[in-house]
């Protein structure tokens, strides 16, 4: 999905893409996200580019131009995908808006490579692109109040987005961001006892009934990461151990495991697998949606 985002009188444009994958606890541990791949930087260095590692999470890349017409070539590509499955995103640093077209045409670098958006359409979106979900604070100028929960997007699709892109045309006046939290480094952090719990889950999503695992294995970097959309998951179906049988969680048990699944990622802010990125005007970041959770980026919108 795709996203053009402004602060106070703006908007941020965000771009949906690429369907193509199916897709009390104890909190001590720390990060397992790993550095930098020396063999992805090398390749991106050698196209004339940098990529340096964002503390705890993301990546930020200079010198590829996103408004070229003409993407990296392959083995660049691959290289920066796959560090966004490592590090979660990716900021692209812009010297100036990007127009719509090259946006949308970068958001096509990655996963199944092609655009797919669900969202409306607000007025003040560029051409009236329905590929743009633009937001702000200002409902003359974007749609306020989206996703405030942990979510990944897509969660109503059977199949969801691989990635998700943000433009950010005009950040908050005093400074805001938006909170992304390692999904596979929030696995590893569970007690072992939760892990053989979680991976026998599916959450059903509350507006299509599409159903999901709660533990997938990421396609690119092959960890185990927990998965869940705080906002619209209308019940959760556990798999029996050793039966061919299943089970709805009761009230209970469903409101217990949301505040579980809350409370691991945002004990990644101590533990260093969460972080707020604050954006910068210009900025275009990249996630990867299967990888990363986020509340949508309501909070960069300023006074």
């Amino acid at each position: 999905m795709a996203t053009f985002l402004e602060a106070s009188d703006g908007a941020l444009l965000l771009a949906g893409i690429a369907l193509n994958h199916r897709r009390p606890t104890s909190m001590s541990r720390r990060s397992t996200l790993p550095p930098l791949d020396p063999s992805h930087v090398a390749t991106i260095e050698a196209f004339g580019a940098t990529i340096t590692p964002l503390e705890p999470l993301g990546a930020q890349v200079r010198g590829i131009g996103l408004s070229s017409g003409e993407a990296p070539p392959p083995e660049v590509l691959d290289a920066l995908e796959r560090e966004m499955a490592n590090r979660g995103f990716l900021v692209f640093k812009n010297g100036a808006p990007l127009a719509a077209d090259d946006f949308l045409r970068a958001s096509c670098w990655w996963g199944g490579k092609e655009l797919h958006s669900t969202h409306g359409v607000h007025p003040a979106t560029p051409e009236g692109n329905p590929h743009i979900f633009r937001l702000s604070n200002d409902r003359r100028h974007g749609i306020p109040d989206v996703g405030p929960q942990w979510h990944n997007d897509g969660s109503f699709n059977t199949d969801t987005f691989s990635h998700s892109g943000y433009h950010i045309v005009r950040p908050a006046e005093k400074g805001g961001g938006t909170y992304f939290a390692h999904q596979g480094a929030a696995y590893d952090a569970l007690p072992v006892d939760r892990k053989e719990f979680w991976s026998r889950l599916s959450s059903v999503n509350s507006s299509s009934g599409a159903v999901h695992p709660m533990v997938h294995e990421h396609p690119i970097s092959r960890r185990k990461c927990i998965w869940m959309h705080l906002g619209m998951t209308g019940a959760v179906i556990e798999k029996l151990p050793d039966e061919e049988a299943f089970r709805l969680l009761n009230a209970d048990e469903l409101k217990q495991l949301c505040h579980e699944y809350n409370d691991i990622l945002n004990a990644g802010l101590e533990n260093g697998y969460a972080a707020a990125y604050e954006y910068r005007e210009n900025d275009c970041v990249f996630i990867d949606n299967l990888a990363v959770a986020h509340p949508e980026p309501v909070n960069i919108v300023g006074t």
